[in-house]
């Protein structure tokens, strides 16, 4: 039965790969970016990384002094991404399982990409919890999830009180850490 399962899992998830694919060659995950601060040596946690599009896209804004961690509850996605990064010689990927909480110290992250997946994680606060633990003081949490109204994804991101608004861009609404929780 659970083998079954995990070669479920994993056909949905190439399903979901190819998809992306698609989408990244008409909307390139690169200018999603550009309206982001990101900058050389930053640390970026992808939560929900799935196929690795944005953490891909993004190991060149933070150059070799950067480090990147693809977060996922899948093994496919994050063995998906490895084998993407080491394909392109990418050596400042690092990849995380995880379902919901984050192996790294306090206030470890620059800036969290929480992309296309907000709509579906059940523990929301154990992850806005976490996501606040390890991203810095002056760090970024951006979020994207066309599967939610606007006002939606602002209320569940600052009803928990660990962040605040700061405004959308294009593509990408941008919250800072409250500070002295």
């Amino acid at each position: 039965m659970e083998h079954r399962e995990n070669n479920a899992r994993k056909g949905r998830f190439k399903a979901m790969a190819a998809a992306f694919a698609v989408r990244d060659f008409l909307a390139p995950r690169g200018k999603i970016l550009e309206e982001i601060d990101i900058r050389p040596g930053d640390v970026i946690l992808d939560f929900g990384c799935g196929p690795g599009g944005y953490c891909l896209a993004a190991a060149d804004r933070v150059g070799e002094s950067g480090r990147i961690i693809a977060l996922d509850i899948n093994p496919a996605a994050l063995a998906h991404v490895q084998k993407r990064a080491e394909k392109r010689n990418i050596e400042i990927i690092e990849t995380m399982l995880s379902n919901g909480g984050i192996d790294l110290p306090d206030q470890q992250v620059n800036v969290v990409f929480l992309f296309d997946v907000m709509h579906s994680l059940k523990n929301w606060n154990i992850i806005v919890t976490e996501i606040r633990r390890v991203l810095t003081s002056d760090g970024v949490l951006a979020v994207s999830d066309h599967h939610m109204e606007d006002q939606d994804v602002i209320d569940a991101v600052t009803e928990s009180g660990r962040f605040r608004y700061e405004g959308i861009t294009k593509h990408a609404f941008r919250f800072r850490p409250i500070l002295n929780m």
